[in-house]
């Protein structure tokens, strides 16, 4: 295993929530990439700067020619020193650490394979046609292709010197990866599918067709998962991928030192405090990283929550390592129940938002005002019958936001899901 060496390609475009996901799941594999490469093709959501920040041995290329998938395929891999070559989508997911091992394993063995392909699994958020497309279309067993030229590029692995004799079609819209396995296969070469490779596909082949026969086969999916061998589809996030992060206008040193003991007790993280003035209690040290705010920044009132973060992004950015989400809070902190965690976990697994609100609902009548006209937002007639509640952000509990959130210019916006 000494000469295995695997440079893994990834492609990207606009992937700023999922990138460093990815890396991160490859870079704890059993065979370690030999390097890893990102070619991106003209992101303006933060993706090269998130990989900048946090990845500093991965390389980055920018792909700046017309987008054909061979094409950027066969730019990347020019890029490489590597003699086997992992190609891998930035959101599709690395399930465990054996990954690379069992997509590599079969060409050591075999000389005749000069591919392989990944397992996709949907996760739990994916849509009906994912689920029941990926399900149906990657099984459980391995199998080796001496005829069928499928094959996937979202999950591949393929022997450099089989790239070098043949380049995938860069006149290709589509399938360039099918093209390119048909024309390994008429050269007497084997395409091999290893189930036990296996990565997290959040969206699959998508089909225009009826939604009720739609919803019919998805139902059956999931009611004889084991049946159809579907493995679950969470990304086992847990506190340790939650940073908490505190913006603080006035310490109250007692309240400060109980809130951050039960919050550390909690997360394993150190906890990032912004303050106005430096916190000299050893106990509450240990458990932190302080940052003092700025006089230009915290003197201004006019900004909101959103533009002081970004005001201090570098200094969150160099403190958030492995984890996912932040947990923001303000001068206003109430301890997090571990009920309210579990809530906030819940949602982050089986939903994978951008920004989770604590709220509370209320029927009290809210207005807008305009002009000095008032509209009614809400209404409470026929309450009883048919209630429509208005919920109220808390921020006494926190805001989760997703780490991508830092390149937004609302940091507490995208897909938004409430708890109370």
């Amino acid at each position: 295993m000494k000469n295995i060496k695997v440079s893994v390609i990834i492609r990207t475009f606009n992937e700023s929530k999922w990138i460093n996901l990815c890396i991160s799941k490859l870079k704890n594999q059993t065979i370690k990439p030999y390097e890893i490469i990102v070619v991106d093709n003209h992101s303006s959501d933060g993706t090269k700067k998130l990989v900048k920040q946090l990845n500093k041995d991965v390389k980055i290329f920018n792909f700046t020619e017309e987008y054909f998938p061979g094409k950027m395929l066969n730019f990347g891999i020019s890029k490489t020193k590597g003699n086997y070559i992992l190609i891998i989508s930035a959101h599709c997911i690395p399930y465990n650490k054996d990954l690379i091992k069992n997509l590599v394993n079969p060409l050591i063995e075999n000389k005749k394979i000069c591919a392989s392909y990944s397992r996709q699994i949907p996760l739990s958020f994916s849509d009906n046609t994912t689920i029941r497309d990926l399900t149906l279309l990657y099984g459980p067993e391995d199998r080796l292709q001496t005829n069928d030229p499928k094959f996937n590029n979202a999950c591949s692995l393929i022997r450099k010197t089989e790239w070098q004799n043949t380049k995938f079609n860069e006149k290709l819209t589509n399938l360039e990866d099918r093209y390119w396995a048909s024309q390994k296969i008429k050269k007497k070469k084997f395409i091999f599918y290893s189930s036990l490779s296996v990565v997290y596909h959040y969206h699959g082949t998508h089909q225009n067709e009826n939604i009720i026969r739609l919803k019919n086969t998805t139902n059956v999916i999931k009611k004889n998962k084991i049946n159809f061998h579907l493995l679950p589809g969470s990304l086992n996030f847990s506190e340790k991928d939650i940073l908490p992060v505190l913006v603080l206008r006035s310490t109250n040193l007692k309240n400060l030192t109980i809130f951050l003991k039960n919050l550390s007790n909690q997360f394993n993280e150190k906890i990032l405090v912004f303050a106005k003035d430096k916190i000299k209690n050893k106990s509450i040290k240990k458990k932190i990283n302080f940052i003092t705010r700025k006089k230009s920044e915290i003197s201004n009132k006019n900004l909101f929550l959103s533009e002081v973060i970004d005001f201090y992004k570098k200094d969150i950015i160099k403190n958030i390592k492995n984890t996912e989400y932040l947990l923001v809070y303000t001068d206003n902190y109430k301890f997090l129940t571990s009920t309210h965690l579990k809530k906030i976990l819940n949602i982050i697994n089986n939903k994978f938002p951008d920004t989770i609100f604590y709220v509370e609902p209320s029927i009290e009548l809210m207005f807008f005002l305009e002009q000095d006209v008032a509209t009614k937002i809400n209404s409470t007639s026929n309450f009883r019958k048919n209630p429509k509640k208005i919920y109220i952000s808390k921020r006494d509990y926190g805001i989760v936001i997703h780490r991508s959130n830092l390149c937004r210019k609302d940091k507490f916006d995208g897909n938004i899901k409430i708890f109370y």
